[in-house]
């Protein structure tokens, strides 16, 4: 059964936190999806004695404030928040995070600098961003930086992948019509000089993955959650 509550303004719901196992799931940046998204995977960890925390950023569905006035570097911020008091409340032996597109780039920020996050790190279709998007808060400004071409280079998450100890696993989508190859590419080739890395490519699958249709893409991306 799925539980929802308020912590720091934001909508939270979450199962199974007296596991000794909690993974926390990082929605990307649309602006629909949030944390209803991962329910079904919720619901599901739980035969796997794994307990989930999944939530909504700022001017998502039910959390408070707008999205506008956030930021790449702020959701990071409120996803070590969450970390802390997942650890400070429930004190779970290992917490794992997942990060779907944007909040892949999130979810290795957040592992890079909260130290209470000593379990996988699963980074789905993960995004990167100039450094200098990090801090600028989404909007016109946000956009105009991310539509230089090759602005992503930079990003702070490469770094961030190489300094991780957890262990990582990359899942990419071969007909990803969003994030560019290049992208996916460096993350590989950083995670492969890494001791604990494994690559997974859904063969087939598109940037998003909704609807009956592509239930199949689900169960192989649900395989590796439920296996970390």
């Amino acid at each position: 059964m799925i539980s929802t509550e308020f912590i720091n303004n934001l909508s939270i719901s979450y199962t199974g936190l007296d596991f000794d196992h909690i993974i926390i799931f990082v929605a990307g940046g649309g602006l629909t999806g949030g944390k209803k998204q991962f329910q079904e995977w919720q619901e599901n960890l739980l035969q796997y004695n794994i307990g989930s925390l999944a939530f909504d950023f700022p001017g998502i569905n039910d959390s408070l404030g707008k999205i506008e006035l956030t930021s790449l570097e702020s959701r990071i911020h409120l996803t070590q928040l969450l970390v802390t008091w997942l650890q400070q409340k429930h004190n779970p032996k290992k917490i794992s995070i997942y990060g779907h597109s944007m909040g892949g780039y999130v979810a290795l920020g957040a592992a890079h600098h909260n130290r209470h996050i000593n379990g996988s790190v699963i980074l789905h279709v993960p995004a990167a961003y100039a450094q200098e998007a990090h801090d600028v808060r989404f909007g016109s400004n946000f956009t105009n930086i991310l539509r230089k071409e090759g602005s992503y280079v930079n990003s702070y998450s490469y770094d961030w992948l190489e300094d991780i100890t957890q262990p990582v696993t990359l899942i990419s989508h071969s007909e990803d019509e969003i994030i560019p190859k290049d992208i996916t590419q460096k993350y590989i080739e950083i995670g492969l000089l890494k001791e604990r890395f494994k690559h997974i490519e859904i063969i087939g699958a598109t940037h998003r993955i909704k609807g009956e249709e592509n239930q199949k893409f689900l169960e192989k991306v649900f395989e590796q959650i439920k296996n970390i």
